[in-house]
């Protein structure tokens, strides 16, 4: 077709068919399944959290039944002969 100009190509996806781009190429390939390393955050995270959750609720349980212990024996003393 003659007369008829050519459609404009797309320069951005032309370069990464052509690989002109190295940076993407490594940053999908540092996230895509690298070793296993990224399934194992997908666990260990949440597990982490939670442990952290976990602890922070039993010290915290803790440290009220360690006062409430004292204020019962301050309140209430108990003669022991």
């Amino acid at each position: 077709m003659e007369g008829q100009s050519a459609a404009p190509q797309d320069t951005h996806r032309i370069g990464l068919r052509q690989g002109t781009i190295p940076e993407l190429g490594y940053a999908v390939s540092l996230i895509a399944h690298d070793g296993g390393w990224d399934e194992i955050l997908m666990v260990a995270g949440p597990l982490v959290v939670f442990a952290g959750v976990l602890f922070l609720a039993n010290r915290r349980a803790n440290t009220k039944l360690a006062q409430a212990n004292v204020e019962a024996v301050e309140t209430d003393p108990v003669d022991i002969e």
